[in-house]
């Protein structure tokens, strides 16, 4: 249970906040109310390489309406926030008039409508919330059967019905995506929910879309998504790389010669803090023996990479890079769905594993020794 899904809801990484005017070109509205939301001011935004670029704004009226206009040129996801914080509601803009009614207390049930791609996105996310809420009652018994003394298959049992919610998930997302193949939609749906590497179903999906949709922003997206996911399976030799902040930088020839995994994580959440103190216990048994690490953190505040940095203490180089989606690890080795993740390259720059858990890294290092004796 190492991974968190990057696109939960559609929120990516907040990096930043930019505040933008409309283009003047074609727009829409957005207006509604949020019950019990306090005065301050909301934010409508979409998101862009990571970072929440804002187009409207306005101080919220005592009765929590607002009345907003977003740019239409292109349809795409957008959010509402309040100032600073993480976006509260999104929805998926293509012209038409969006109408939301909304409880600040009870936001997953607030009412949207809008135009096709809204209603298709209606009936996505309920039945989503139905997986979300079996696949949370399944997790909650893995819990209760690893802490207690009960028998093993019963531990068995409950993690296998969690992976088989888990495939059924991925099955209805992937038979939503085929049956509508004309929605700008479909590519956001694929691109955030099937990004855990390539699979010959991501050529099968994108073969489906119209030209319409595949020149879409999301239908780019997606495609350079499979391009970079292709390029990078197990057995290819690493491509060129730079990670880098302010004041370093690491490349590929940096580490030849040498057995790498490369990782990228966010800060401020207990999962990855979990994995990256897990990583440090493979580390310091295998950097003897050989192994290098270098991660790169893409996401959490300022505060909170600093806070985890100190407490975690990491042995190995590690480069803060706030660029989300586009930093270089995460982009050029399509590691945009699930952060902690990471790639594991031999000495010869092959790629050796993806997306594995510490506790995988010490196992294929492990096989690794042997097969050199």
């Amino acid at each position: 249970m190492w991974k968190k899904t990057i696109g939960a809801g559609f929120l990516a990484l907040m990096c930043g906040t930019l505040l933008v005017g409309c283009s003047g070109g074609k727009t829409f509205r957005v207006k509604g109310t949020i019950e019990g939301a306090k005065n301050g001011t909301l934010y409508l935004q979409y998101e862009q390489d990571g970072r929440y670029v804002s187009v409207d704004s306005l101080e919220m009226g005592r009765d929590g309406s607002f009345d907003l206009t977003g740019d239409a040129s292109e349809p795409r996801m957008y959010y509402l926030a309040f100032g600073k914080t993480a976006p509260v509601l999104s929805f998926f803009a293509e012209g038409a008039p969006v109408t939301v009614r909304a409880h600040i207390d009870s936001l997953d049930c607030a009412q949207i409508t809008g135009g096709e791609g809204q209603a298709l996105y209606n009936e996505f996310m309920d039945y989503m919330r139905e997986f979300a809420a079996r696949k949370e009652t399944a997790y909650l018994n893995i819990l209760r059967a690893s802490t207690q003394d009960g028998p093993k298959d019963s531990l068995e049992a409950y993690t296998a019905a969690y992976e088989q919610l888990d495939r059924r998930q991925l099955q209805y997302v992937a038979n939503f995506v085929a049956t509508h193949p004309d929605s700008p939609l479909s590519p956001l749906l694929a691109y955030t929910f099937l990004n855990k590497g390539y699979s010959p179903l991501l050529d099968t999906l994108q073969a489906k879309f119209t030209p319409e949709v595949a020149a879409s922003l999301y239908g780019q997206e997606f495609s350079h998504f499979v391009t970079q996911a292709k390029n990078t399976l197990v057995g290819m030799s690493v491509p060129e790389f730079e990670l880098r902040s302010d004041s370093v930088s690491f490349h590929r020839e940096d580490f030849a010669g040498k057995t790498l995994f490369l990782v990228a994580w966010t800060a401020g959440d207990p999962v990855n803090i979990d994995y990256m103190s897990a990583l440090k216990e493979v580390y310091e048994q295998w950097h003897p023996k050989g192994l290098e690490v270098l991660s790169s953190c893409i996401g959490g505040s300022d505060q909170e990479y600093g806070y985890d940095i100190y407490s975690l203490s990491l042995p190995w180089n590690e480069v803060r890079d706030a660029r989300g989606v586009k930093n270089e690890l995460v982009d050029k080795f399509a590691l945009t769905g699930t952060l902690p993740s990471g790639v594991l390259i031999g000495e010869d720059g092959t790629i050796l594993a993806r997306g594995i858990s510490p506790e995988a890294l010490e196992e294929v290092l492990e096989y690794l020794s042997q097969q050199q004796k």
